[in-house]
């Protein structure tokens, strides 16, 4: 087997879980009290 060079992360790209649109006022209600990233980033999990 060959020696292969570690992975590195890419934070150009993700997969993620986003919920429907008819939830998205009470969960940006909550994530502007809780989240610091609410500004930047929509309501969504990460895989």
């Amino acid at each position: 087997m060959q020696n292969q060079e570690p992975l590195s992360k890419d934070f150009k790209s993700a997969i993620v879980i986003s919920p429907p649109i008819e939830l998205s006022i009470q969960i940006q209600e909550f994530r502007k009290k809780y989240d610091k990233a609410f500004v930047r980033w929509m309501p969504h999990i990460n895989l």
